[in-house]
């Protein structure tokens, strides 16, 4: 019996008593051009339902190189031809195919497909998969797009029951971030007490007192602060040494922006280069052997980043349950220039920047890709991160 005839008695299998066939044992074992034979010959005979179709197509879509033009446009007629044909299988896992060809639609600059590709989840459903595309979208620019696609799902989930309490807050939060990054790219002259943006925005979070009076006035002001040395040998644990370490580090943040990355993309990166700091402050703060008699040399173990310490920190952001590459990826792209945003003040000296860059390469950088890539990171973002760290 040769392949196809086998093919053949499984799909009269399948039609007799779905879900007892051989078919997945005769995929499992073919090579692609099988593969590929296997699900057309079972759209045609109508019984290629939902579990299969997603089995298939995930299997499948590892032998299409999403880095390739060729490879995308392979793997993305399959599934159009699956949408074009049975709507409604596909329709049950839209919100997961729509992922890859929304990051086709960024790696080929399509940006207007984008809004359509968006609609699995703008009616509220499947938060956590929209989370990733929002942060991809953030990563790339894409204020506008993320903005009304958000303001599209909030009703929803307002709406629905089968979220974890506090869902739609954290959602509203994350909204509202949106809404701020978008006032401060579309307005000539942005301040923390226009009426218009507070209306908008106020109704959806109460914005921590004084914040935006701190945030919009540094994320826009046209030159940093000159700082010093002496602005960081005070005690970690000040409040006020605190405030001045991430005032500054949101001036550099201000120049990166101002310098042509996407505002989007440096406040993730902000994020997670507060994250990591703050990581690393906590811990040395508590420290009581630290040596009193040198301010410097413990002001460079606080404003170092700890490689092992940072490696740590970083995995906190993947797990079974998912991981966030594009705020890790932000975060390490914008690293080496922060280092040396810190050295043009003299708050720590190059060969501190050196070492500590050569131990985060060793530790992090040299693996961290794959990483990014097994977790949804689009060849972009690892293309951004190689060339952040060259010669760095």
């Amino acid at each position: 019996m040769n392949f196809e005839e086998k093919l053949d008695k499984e799909i009269e299998s399948e039609k007799e008593n779905p879900g007892q066939s051989g078919v997945l044992d005769l995929f499992d074992n073919s090579k692609l051009d099988k593969k590929l034979f296997i699900f057309s010959k079972m759209q045609e005979a109508d019984v290629l339902d939902a579990e299969y179709a997603f089995e298939f197509l995930t299997t499948i879509k590892s032998d299409f190189d999403a880095k390739t033009k060729d490879g995308r446009s392979g793997y993305a007629a399959l599934l159009n031809k699956l949408r074009d044909e049975k709507p409604d299988v596909f329709e049950h896992d839209s919100h997961y195919y729509n992922q890859d060809l929304i990051t086709f639609a960024i790696l080929e600059e399509r940006w207007d497909d984008i809004p359509e590709l968006l609609n699995p989840f703008t009616s509220g459903e499947h938060l956590d998969a929209f989370y990733m595309v929002i942060s991809q979208l953030k990563y790339h620019g894409c204020t506008k797009i993320v903005l009304d696609a958000m303001e599209a799902a909030y009703p929803g989930i307002q709406a629905s029951g089968e979220y974890v309490y506090g869902a739609d807050e954290e959602f509203a939060g994350e909204l509202s971030g949106i809404m701020l990054i978008d006032y401060l790219e579309t307005t000539d002259n942005p301040r923390p007490d226009d009426p218009v943006f507070l209306d908008k925005a106020g109704s959806l979070v109460d914005w921590k007192e004084g914040w935006l009076e701190w945030f919009v006035p540094t994320i826009t002001q046209a030159k940093s602060t000159e700082w010093t040395l002496k602005d960081f040998l005070e005690d970690i644990n000040h409040e006020a040494w605190r405030k001045k370490f991430h005032t500054m580090l949101l001036e550099f943040i201000a120049f990166e922006w101002k310098k042509g990355a996407p505002l989007s993309r440096c406040v993730l990166a902000w994020h997670k280069i507060s994250e990591i700091f703050h990581t690393q402050f906590e811990t040395l703060g508590k420290d009581t052997k630290r040596d009193k008699k040198s301010k410097k040399a413990f002001l460079s173990r606080c404003v170092i980043p700890n490689a092992k310490k940072m490696d740590e920190t970083l995995g906190e952001s993947f797990s079974i349950m998912g991981g966030k590459p594009y705020e890790v990826s932000a975060g390490l792209e914008l690293l080496p220039n922060f280092l040396a945003f810190m050295e043009s003040f003299g708050i720590i000296q190059h060969s501190q920047k050196q070492n500590a860059l050569g131990e985060i390469r060793k530790r992090i950088i040299a693996n961290i890709p794959n990483v990014l890539s097994y977790y949804g990171g689009d060849p972009i973002l690892i293309e951004n991160l190689e060339v952040a760290w060259l010669k760095k």
